[in-house]
C-alpha cells in the first residue's frame, strides 16, 4: 500500500505541478550562466557578501534557496487533506511519511544539478551536510502547509531567510551559505536532531488537522 501512495501521490505531484521542470531548467540555466561568468559552486553558494560593512543580498543564492519551496506550491495541502481519502486504509503516517519521500527527491534534484554543472565541488562537506540542512527545512515547511495556508507559510519562510541575511549568526538557514557555513559534528548533529523533531511532532499531529476546510 505505501508503494501504491506513492506511485499515486507522484502522478498527482507531478499533474499539479506544471511548473516543476521549468524550475530545473531554470536553475540548471542559472547555474550554467553562473559556470560562464567563472563562478564555482562555492562561490554561488557563499551567500551573502560583507564589504566594508555594506551587506549586499546574495539573490542567485536565495534563488535557488527558495526554488524547492517554491515548487510544493499547495501540493501537499491538497494531497494531505484531498486526496488521502481515497487511501484511507493507509495509516496517515505511512501516508504522509511517502510524500516526504516524494519531496526528499525533488529537493535533492534541485540541489545536484548546480553540482553537476558547476564541477568541481571543492567542499564535498558543505555539499552533503547542505543538503541535508534544505531538505529538513523542506519537510519542515511542506508540513506546515498542511496546518496553515501555504501563502501565510511562505511569507513566514521568506521572513526567515530575510533575518537569516541580515544576521550573522543566524541558526540553521546560515549553514546553507558557504560563507557561514561551519561543520562541528556536535553542532550540525544537534541542528539535524532538533530539525528532525519538529518535523516528528508535526507528523505525528497531522491526524489533529481539520480535513474538512480548505
Amino acid at each position: 500500500m505505501f508503494k501504491i501512495a506513492i506511485e499515486r501521490n507522484i502522478g498527482i505531484f507531478c499533474r499539479r505541478n506544471h511548473w516543476l521542470l521549468s524550475m530545473y531548467i531554470f536553475i540548471a540555466t542559472l547555474s550554467g550562466i553562473e559556470r560562464v561568468m567563472e563562478q564555482s559552486y562555492i562561490d554561488v553558494f557563499k551567500g551573502v557578501l560583507q564589504i566594508n560593512g555594506a551587506t549586499f543580498v546574495p539573490f542567485v543564492w536565495i534563488t535557488i534557496i527558495l526554488m524547492p519551496f517554491l515548487a510544493l506550491g499547495s501540493i501537499v495541502r491538497l494531497l494531505v487533506k484531498e486526496q488521502y481519502a481515497h487511501l484511507h486504509k493507509i495509516p496517515l503516517v505511512a501516508y504522509v511519511l511517502s510524500i516526504m519521500f516524494i519531496l526528499t527527491v525533488v529537493t535533492s534534484i534541485f540541489w545536484i544539478i548546480p553540482i553537476i554543472i558547476m564541477q568541481p565541488v571543492s567542499d564535498w562537506t558543505f555539499a552533503i551536510s547542505g543538503f541535508v540542512y534544505l531538505t529538513l527545512l523542506v519537510l519542515i515547511y511542506a508540513l506546515m502547509t498542511v496546518y496553515i495556508k501555504p501563502i501565510y507559510a511562505f511569507q513566514i519562510l521568506c521572513g526567515l531567510v530575510m533575518l537569516c541575511v541580515t544576521y550573522n549568526e543566524f541558526p540553521v538557514i546560515s549553514q546553507l551559505m558557504a560563507v557561514r557555513f561551519h561543520f562541528s559534528l556536535q553542532h550540525v548533529a544537534l541542528d539535524y536532531l532538533i530539525l528532525t523533531g519538529i518535523i516528528l511532532i508535526l507528523l505525528f499531529n497531522i491526524h489533529k488537522i481539520d480535513f474538512l476546510t480548505d
